[in-house]
């Protein structure tokens, strides 16, 4: 069985797993850091800090694969000096999700 939307729904997971499990304390500014990046048309955009961290929540509505978010992020964190990533953190030598394309992933698990 193929997942389409694998990535996707594995960033989804885990975002939610550490929104719910950790607690949130408001930023005591108030002002968004400039490296967080909220796309025109964000809802709900909440800035707190999760054990030391900052961390920012929005809601955007775009229809799949969000060409147009994607693209806005890319070029904000371009902006700050950032690069992508050409290989996977996770697996050195394999090219990441920006080189190779969204892809389908099996899960031989189950």
């Amino acid at each position: 069985m193929r997942i389409k939307h694998a990535p996707f729904a594995c960033f989804v997971v885990f975002f939610w797993t550490c929104v719910c499990a950790c607690q949130a304390s408001p930023s005591p500014n108030g002002s968004v850091s400039p490296y967080f990046v909220v796309v025109p048309g964000a809802t709900g955009v909440k800035q707190t800090i999760v054990q030391g961290k900052d961390q920012i929540i929005y809601h955007v509505h775009s229809e799949y694969p969000a060409d147009d978010v994607l693209t806005t992020i890319k070029e904000r964190l371009k902006q700050l000096g950032w690069e992508p990533l050409k290989e996977d953190w996770l697996n050195p030598g394999m090219p990441s999700s920006l080189i190779q394309g969204w892809g389908y992933y099996e899960d031989s698990t189950t």
